[in-house]
């Protein structure tokens, strides 16, 4: 599975080595740390393969969503702290958290793009709790809802509704119109006949970038 060769990539530079060095190429400190390591191991480490390609991950992430580039730093010490890591936090560190928090976006890419919702949000609640809030989960699982839907699964859609998606419209009327408007489609016997395509569309498609954009501004801003 294409998941599995994106975190096979991660896996291989999974253990810091001095093989990993690259002495002769140079970069510039995105990932700023209150306590640095000693200078040697300084060097070493910001020179090294690993240390770049983290970097250079987040760099790219940064410039298509727009974001800082130097709120970087900012970013990965927000996700430490998150997961229970101590105020000094030195380059190891971010080393490891990049890489854990890079490889679980690939993950959660994945899952969306093969419409494994509950994947998903288990996922991205693995990163934190607070992430997701009602109107995301909604818009999550209405996406799962449609295919239910698109695949004549009456039972499991009444289910699956019942289970997830009425309990996120109490005192929301505006989700509760929207579930009514994707509950309309059981009407069909063929929802490619729905007379409004363009609303099966909105239902079924989510944006990976807003999910990944989403994920990154939280431990900006948290």
């Amino acid at each position: 599975m294409e998941i599995e060769t994106e975190i096979e990539k991660e896996e291989e530079l999974s253990t810091y080595s001095e093989t990993d060095i690259d002495t002769n190429s140079s970069n510039e400190n995105l990932f700023k740390v209150n306590n640095p390591i000693n200078n040697n191991n300084f060097i070493q480490l910001i020179n090294s393969s690993k240390y770049k390609l983290y970097q250079d991950q987040f760099i790219s992430l940064f410039t298509k969503y727009n974001l800082e580039i130097n709120s970087i730093g900012k970013l990965i010490s927000n996700y430490a702290k998150s997961k229970g890591n101590i105020n000094n936090i030195d380059y190891f560190n971010y080393i490891f958290y990049s890489e854990n928090l890079i490889t679980k976006i690939y993950k959660i890419k994945y899952f969306l793009k093969e419409n494994k919702i509950d994947e998903l949000i288990k996922e991205i609640r693995s990163i934190n709790e607070n992430i997701l809030n009602n109107n995301i989960l909604f818009v999550l699982y209405r996406k799962k809802l449609l295919y239910y839907i698109k695949n004549n699964m009456v039972k499991e859609t009444f289910n699956y509704a019942e289970k997830y998606l009425i309990p996120l419209t109490k005192d929301n009327n505006i989700l509760y119109k929207k579930l009514g408007d994707v509950m309309s489609l059981l009407a069909y016997e063929d929802i490619n006949k729905c007379t409004n395509k363009n609303l099966v569309k909105e239902f079924e498609n989510i944006d990976e970038d807003e999910i990944t954009c989403l994920i990154l501004r939280f431990f900006i801003d948290n």
